[in-house]
């Protein structure tokens, strides 16, 4: 590509050295960059099956929309292809030219980010400010330079955005087009997630805590990051591209359906991120506890205490993912004479409202689930899944941010 190249560039040295020499913590555990990456969602966003089936049905919805919602929907999940297409003048970027265009189906790459202007933070909805001087930006000064300038055609630049939160802002806040159940545009809008606009009404900005804190932890020990360079400067604090978020589903999903859906990632760097994401839900999202009240006849009081740990709303992102509170009550002899928000066969909530489930202040009858999620209405004021389609909350009782507000001037 004339303004991206896909992650097998980058491999040689910023992936596994076989003389464990480079890119190793002070243990000398492999921490390079490409492997780490390369069994995560970034990595996998352009096959992944959930993304690509949603893309199929909003076409089918509005078919009269096809072109500029495949645009929209790859300038996230395949940034490189659709921008390298879109620089070219070639016009809407198609799931059609995805399937062969190699930069694309890279996901969000490297290049996806380390190319991206000092300048972003001010453009949402996949309008990425790419530098397209060939200028790759990364977090450390007086960067070694000459061989990626030789054989990437790339100048390594030191930028401080590169370890700030507004490197994500673009793809993690999306703002839709409403449209009307014939298809017709309203001009309303409606935000869809604002993952990075939440983080940004937390307390965490003030306390110095960035996504990359959470989805890329820090070695405190330096890592000598570039292969067959051991004379180079040990690079700290360095950011571990893991990428651990709460998608563990898809994860799994994704390994077990490898061959299908195109991805050569061996199963051990699956397990890797599956045990990261693993590890981040159980210790980073939330605080949960339940205290008993009282007693009284045949009845027990329980109050459930749950804290957001994670510096947007729980859940965030797109609107399918939720927060399901499970309740179960045994007694001695280990039977369940209580239950609440259990799973079916095909992964449905026992006794879910088949529109949606409204919030509940108290729960008194076996089957009544709690769950945490934002409910997407349309011009009706009716439940839809259809992006496009959304004009109005019908419900969102996600779990805030520590010291959220809805006041800020962002």
């Amino acid at each position: 590509g004339e303004w991206f190249l896909t992650s097998a560039s980058c491999r040689g040295c910023h992936g596994h050295d076989s003389l464990g020499q480079t890119n190793i913590d002070e243990d000398g555990n492999d921490v390079n960059l490409v492997s780490h990456w390369e069994s995560s969602m970034m990595a996998l966003s352009a096959k992944d099956p959930l993304w690509r089936a949603k893309v199929s049905q909003e076409i089918l919805v509005n078919p009269g929309h096809a072109g500029p919602l495949q645009d929209k929907c790859t300038s996230c999940h395949a940034p490189t292809g659709r921008y390298n297409h879109f620089y070219r003048g070639l016009g809407d970027f198609l799931m059609t030219d995805l399937a062969n265009d190699t930069l694309g189906l890279d996901g969000v790459n490297c290049t996806s980010c380390h190319t991206i202007s000092p300048s972003v933070g001010s453009t949402f909805s996949g309008e990425i400010p790419y530098d397209t001087t060939r200028n790759i930006y990364g977090p450390f000064m007086a960067p070694f330079f000459g061989p990626m300038q030789l054989y990437e055609g790339y100048t390594p630049v030191y930028s401080a955005h590169m370890d700030e939160s507004r490197l994500c802002s673009s793809c993690h806040t999306l703002i839709t087009e409403t449209a009307d159940l014939s298809g017709n545009l309203t001009g309303q809008q409606f935000v869809e997630q604002a993952t990075y606009h939440e983080y940004q009404n937390s307390s965490f900005p003030a306390n110095n805590i960035k996504c990359q804190t959470c989805h890329m932890p820090q070695l405190a020990s330096p890592v000598v990051i570039a292969n067959g360079f051991i004379s180079l400067t040990p690079r700290t604090p360095f950011n571990q591209h893991v990428f651990a978020g709460a998608n563990h589903f898809m994860l799994e999903l994704i390994k077990n359906n490898k061959a299908a859906l195109g991805v050569d990632v061996a199963d051990a760097r699956f397990d890797s991120t599956l045990d990261a994401t693993s590890a981040n839900l159980r210790l980073n999202s939330i605080n949960l506890n339940v205290l008993f009240d009282s007693a009284m006849s045949d009845t027990g009081y329980f109050r459930v205490k749950i804290e957001n740990k994670v510096g947007h709303k729980f859940p965030s992102g797109y609107p399918s993912r939720r927060v399901v509170v499970q309740f179960i009550v045994t007694d001695n002899a280990n039977d369940t004479i209580f239950k609440s928000g259990l799973f079916d066969p095909t992964y449905r909530v026992i006794g879910e409202n088949p529109a949606f489930e409204s919030h509940h202040e108290m729960i008194n009858q076996s089957n009544v689930p709690q769950i945490y999620e934002i409910v997407m209405g349309d011009v009706n004021g009716d439940y839809t899944s259809v992006l496009e389609r959304a004009a109005i909350v019908l419900k969102d009782n996600r779990l805030p941010p520590i010291g959220f507000t809805n006041s800020h001037s962002t």
